[in-house]
């Protein structure tokens, strides 16, 4: 069970947000996480769990920059949610990355409240 593991997280100061979100979803689990190592990098805390430290909770797109030995396993309950920003150039030129800030635009106007 989690609750019995050590975790590894972001930096509090110098963190995305994600000690947060793993409080919150810990919390939510019903324990506080034993978190027993801090890092600014998500690849050195990917290097943390390979090497046996503790587990850690990452956005499962970090699951390219894993060596083999490392599992990424889905939550079976998580409310919390992160929000991410699509960050581009002012004037962006590439036909490329234009299309992509169109999409988002469109998927951002698509969003529905939760509930």
């Amino acid at each position: 069970m989690l609750r019995d593991e050590t975790f590894i997280c972001t930096h509090t100061e110098h963190g995305t947000g994600f000690y947060a979100i793993t409080l919150a979803i810990c919390g939510n689990a019903g324990f506080q996480p034993r978190v027993e190592a801090l890092s600014t990098q998500m690849a050195t805390i990917i290097s943390m769990v390979a090497a046996g430290f503790g587990v850690a909770l990452i956005p499962a797109s970090m699951r390219a920059f894993a060596p083999p030995d490392v599992v990424f396993k889905p939550l079976a309950r998580n409310d919390v949610v992160s929000q991410l920003a699509v960050v581009h150039r002012k004037n962006e030129r590439s036909p490329t990355a234009q299309r992509l800030i169109e999409r988002c635009r469109e998927a951002k106007g698509a969003e529905r409240p939760p509930g």
